[in-house]
């Protein structure tokens, strides 16, 4: 992978993220590991598959807010289209199976989601080897 911010455009905006805490790259670094462990991802992935409303769009919210911190743009994108489908349906006051437009766009997150991840994970082997970020 290239040493290039632009290369991981437009799933990570390193030049965003880093300037959000001052060019500190060792916090940066620090903070994806942390995103590598959080679980909130799979903790709305459970949310869904019990069609629990109120906590898919909690978790949808958390990944959304975690996602822009890291300045990680198509995630945050996909998580914040996905939690406005889960308001709109929740306020609806539909109950049951969810419908098959919420699966989809899950579908799409969850593709955002392992792609960023997979970019992390070369980010990461990158500034291990002293030349990344």
């Amino acid at each position: 992978m290239s040493k290039d911010p632009q290369e991981y455009l437009p799933y990570i905006n390193l030049e965003e993220g880093l300037g959000r805490i001052r060019n500190n790259k060792k916090l940066y670094a620090k903070m994806l590991n942390s995103f590598m462990s959080n679980t909130a991802f799979e903790d709305l992935r459970s949310a869904l598959a019990k069609a629990d409303l109120p906590n898919i769009q909690y978790h949808a919210h958390t990944l959304k807010g975690v996602a822009a911190n890291l300045s990680f743009k198509l995630l945050y994108n996909s998580a914040a289209e996905f939690e406005l489908s889960v308001k709109e349906l929740n306020q609806s006051g539909q109950t049951g199976e969810l419908p098959a437009k919420l699966e989809s766009k899950f579908s799409e997150l969850e593709l955002i989601y392992q792609k960023t991840i997979e970019l992390i994970k070369a980010l990461k082997a990158e500034y291990e080897a002293g030349e990344g970020l």
